[in-house]
């Protein structure tokens, strides 16, 4: 009877800790804002966001970039990472934040559609992004509206 009620314990433990918390403290993020849905190259395209956190302090997030291409044969997305300027936080607070993407600027990930030496391709694209916290919690993935990117 006892290993009985044994098993039965450790398989509700398992089971417990299997599941995806549902209460787990996440960031949330809304896009509310694109610049512009044209750009050409060395023009700026600025998103805006609004995000809160559950928890309260110094905040230090990851803002997560990733270009998907409509067309380009040479990528088909493009993905980096952002760190979110420490700020101090209560919960709930409601947090605005702008990122500049530089069509043609500096680095690989901005050089749209390209075999990174010679062949530069228009194409559209939309961007998505997601937070992720001090704890490795990720907020949903939002997506922007497609947008062009002129050569």
């Amino acid at each position: 009877m006892n290993l009985k009620v044994l098993l039965v314990v450790i398989s509700v433990v398992m089971l417990a800790a299997c599941k995806k918390s549902i209460g787990s403290k996440q960031s949330n993020l809304t896009l509310t804002g694109v610049s512009t849905r044209s750009v050409t190259v060395n023009s700026t395209i600025a998103f805006n966001f609004e995000f809160s956190h559950p928890y309260s302090g110094n905040i230090t997030d990851t803002l997560g970039i990733k270009i998907i291409y409509k067309t380009c044969t040479f990528k088909q997305s493009d993905t980096t990472f952002m760190a979110v300027p420490v700020f101090s936080n209560t919960p709930n607070q409601i947090c605005k934040m702008e990122y500049d993407f530089i069509f043609g600027g500096n680095g690989e990930f901005t050089t749209g559609c390209s075999n990174n030496a010679n062949i530069y391709k228009s194409d559209s694209c939309y961007f998505q992004f997601w937070l992720i916290d001090r704890n490795s919690n990720s907020s949903d993935t939002i997506s922007s509206p497609m947008v062009f990117l002129n050569q």
